[in-house]
């Protein structure tokens, strides 16, 4: 029996999700169509000069979601360059993901977790007393973190594949910075995302754009326009989860009103085609389509809500 030749697939130069979505969803979407193809894939990321914290949430999501992987194996070449190379292995990428409900201390080592489509109240609060015991040296209640937590994990439910009903895991990422003192958080699934739920194409499909004007790419802005909108309906609450079971969250509409505390430095959501920055309401349309739906914030020292 020949053995399935593997596909090398090679990471642009800067790959960063929050910095570059398009190049990095390119690539690891490249990633996806060979597993689909029934081959194991190599990572080459030799010649990479950046691979950021959601670059590297990606990555292992990939490599561990067998909705992904199709079970088929994969590899990571590292960088050249012994200060990325380095980095990277701090991210994690060279460690696996347990899923014990112990997330332990943080550390130089990122916290990684995954669990299977449960709002997990445990995890939640797991999450706050290490990241509060790391900022601010004591356990704090940091309501603001845990709302968002459960929120996402709550959402991610709503939203899975409504197609082929497939169950998709979710992962958070936790990555401190003792020299910044910081922490970075990235939640990631790799379901439908969020604006091609059944409930948000339905509400699109009734209330279409009105485009006023046709400078520049005039595809890229009417998609735009109508994310901006669509994306205004859902913080609202105009657009209800297809559950409609109270108990399942707030959804969006609370993820964007807590988002805007200044307990949180960055607020990014990527979903699909969308790019959208939670705190300055910034909404944009991309060329390229990302599988799922990744938040991506960050808390400092400095801040600090009961």
């Amino acid at each position: 029996m020949t053995p399935t030749i593997r596909k090398i697939i090679t990471a642009p130069t800067y790959c960063s999700l929050a910095e570059h979505p398009e190049i990095t969803i390119r690539f690891f979407r490249e990633a996806e169509s060979a597993f689909k193809a029934g081959r194991p894939v190599e990572y080459d990321l030799s010649e990479t000069e950046q691979f950021t914290d959601t670059a590297a949430a990606i990555l292992v999501g990939q490599m561990k979601d067998r909705n992904i992987n199709r079970g088929l194996p994969s590899t990571v070449t590292f960088p050249k360059d012994d200060k990325v190379r380095k980095s990277l292995k701090r991210l994690g990428i060279n460690k696996k993901i347990g899923s014990d409900e112990n997330l332990g201390e943080l550390d130089d080592i990122p916290t990684q977790k995954v669990t299977n489509l449960k709002v997990a109240n445990e995890v939640a609060r797991s999450v706050v007393q290490i990241t509060s015991r790391f900022l601010y040296g004591e356990e704090k209640r940091m309501k603001d973190l845990y709302a968002i937590l459960i929120e996402m994990m709550a959402n991610t439910n709503n939203h899975a594949s409504s197609v082929s009903k497939v169950a998709y895991p979710w992962f958070l990422f936790i990555y401190p910075d003792a020299v910044k003192k910081s922490v970075k958080f990235v939640f990631l699934d790799f379901g439908e995302g969020i604006f091609e739920s059944i409930p948000v194409k339905q509400h699109i499909t009734r209330l279409p754009v009105s485009i006023h004007s046709r400078s520049g790419d005039i595809k890229l802005y009417i998609r735009g326009e109508e994310l901006k909108t669509t994306f205004d309906h859902l913080s609202s609450g105009l657009i209800k989860s297809r559950t409609g079971i109270a108990s399942r969250g707030k959804g969006i509409p609370k993820i964007v009103q807590v988002a805007d505390n200044n307990l949180f430095n960055r607020f990014l959501l990527i979903a699909n085609d969308a790019y959208i920055d939670i705190k300055s309401n910034e909404v944009s349309a991309m060329n390229e389509n990302f599988s799922g739906t990744m938040f991506f914030f960050e808390i400092n020292q400095g801040t600090h809500n009961e």
